[in-house]
């Protein structure tokens, strides 16, 4: 600090010029160091064990040990007849909004018309909000569990960019 003073390179610095103390910069430094050692720990030696999000039958394997993933990357193949369940659900939420949505046209046509009161509008506006709703909650618990398809085959997918360093099933395991 006193040699700072003294320096062409340095005199004009925060502590040099006693704008900051140099408890205050003692304090900086340890929690920043502190940070660092933490930010190592845990980013350097990341480890995520992946696991499936739905009971069933591994149907492929798209890595291999030692193979760079990024995050999201597809892992592996897994058939569910939940996963299939889920999709289903899916299915019957998305014909029922469309079936909603037809009816609110037509009401909401019949009631500018006046051949219908608001009320009954209202209602049917009311059940495409609901029928909305339903179709998002279908599509949100689909993605959390890997997106099945018609069949039941959910993608496993990486839930961190990094390095595989085992796989402990093979095609064929539940």
């Amino acid at each position: 600090r006193d040699i700072d003073r003294l320096m062409h390179r340095t005199r004009g610095r925060p502590l040099a010029v006693g704008a900051v103390s140099t408890g205050s910069a003692l304090a900086f430094g340890l929690v920043l160091g502190a940070l660092a050692v933490i930010w190592l720990a845990v980013a350097v030696n990341a480890q995520s064990v992946v696991a499936a999000p739905l009971d069933g039958t591994i149907v492929d394997i798209h890595v291999a040990v030692g193979s760079k993933v990024a995050k999201g990357a597809a892992i592996a193949s897994i058939r569910s007849p939940e996963g299939g369940a889920i999709r289903a659900q899916v299915d019957t939420a998305r014909a029922k909004l469309e079936a909603a949505e037809a009816l609110n046209a037509r009401n909401q046509n019949l009631f500018e018309q006046g051949v219908i009161p608001r009320q009954e509008w209202e209602a049917t506006r009311a059940a495409t909000l609901t029928a909305q709703a339903d179709l998002r909650a279908a599509e949100s618990q689909a993605g959390a569990m890997g997106a099945p398809s018609a069949t039941g085959v959910a993608t496993i997918r990486s839930p961190i960019a990094g390095v595989v360093t085992r796989i402990a099933v093979t095609p064929g395991s539940v």
